[in-house]
């Protein structure tokens, strides 16, 4: 249940909707701490917490879905998104990955007050791999990208 809402709203259609709407859940909220802790390894250009700059993180692409993100982490390796989700687990901050953020469904919107970890610049690929797949009717072959910040 979300707090501050009634238990059985009137409209039945708002009653259906917050009954799908999961709780914030016993997460921290960000705090001055935690900015200096992520400055300590990313750039201040990887920081965003620009209100009008946040915008187009806080809503997704069909414009249908809107969150209230307060801080945007853009990192530029693997390393520093290993920092980043290591350091949340520790703090139980909430984070919400966001890739292009070009789904349908809004799943890359954060509900509440989460991070958003944009993978933004994660956008050079350094290897390349195939598999081979066999099943008795047919063979697939499936490539995968591992991708990894352009170097700047």
């Amino acid at each position: 249940r979300v707090h501050g809402v009634p238990k059985t709203p009137k409209n039945k259609l708002f009653a259906a909707l917050f009954s799908i709407i999961p709780s914030r859940g016993l997460y921290n909220q960000i705090e001055q701490q935690d900015l200096t802790h992520f400055s300590s390894f990313l750039r201040k250009s990887e920081i965003i917490t620009d209100k009008d700059d946040i915008q187009a993180y806080n809503i997704d692409w069909l414009k249908k879905y809107k969150g209230e993100c307060p801080l945007v982490l853009a990192p530029s390796n693997v390393q520093q998104v290993s920092q980043i989700l290591d350091y949340c687990n520790k703090r139980r901050i909430a984070v919400v990955p966001q890739g292009g953020n070009t789904g349908l469904v809004g799943g890359s919107v954060p509900v509440y007050d989460e991070i958003v970890l944009t993978l933004k610049n994660l956008n050079k690929v350094i290897e390349l791999s195939l598999i081979h797949i066999s099943e008795p009717t047919r063979q697939a072959e499936i490539s995968y990208a591992v991708f990894c910040l352009k170097k700047k």
